[in-house]
């Protein structure tokens, strides 16, 4: 089994800075999203055996160093920024690309999963 992460940064979770948002999150507590992947990653990755888990965002315009959509919105970016490579290691190598690719993006819209999927 190989596991893949898609993470939903759409407008609908609001503005990831304002407490209400699913992406808030504070030094000291991690936000829905992480709690999500965290009990998620915890079980399915002692199936995937190498560990490097490809992960994407969607929903979102992208201003990161080596990932910029020039202001438009993207359905499918790595959220490590490295369209070559966007696998990630381990949970603690997700839960880290999480939280480093938020400051970079501008949560927008709409939900469109055909790109994820292909």
């Amino acid at each position: 089994m190989a596991m893949v992460v898609c993470i939903d940064f759409t407008a609908s979770n609001g503005i990831q800075t304002a407490p209400t948002s699913l992406h808030y999150h504070t030094v000291n507590k991690r936000s829905q999203y992480e709690e999500a992947l965290h009990e998620v990653c915890a079980i399915v990755l002692d199936y995937d055996t190498d560990k490097l888990v490809p992960c994407f965002g969607f929903g979102a315009k992208v201003n990161m160093p080596s990932f910029n959509t020039y202001n438009k919105v993207h359905h499918c970016f790595p959220i490590n920024g490295s369209e070559t490579n966007p696998n990630l290691f381990q949970l603690a190598g997700i839960e880290e690309g999480y939280r480093k690719c938020l400051p970079f993006l501008q949560l927008s819209g709409p939900t469109y999963f055909a790109p994820l999927l292909r």
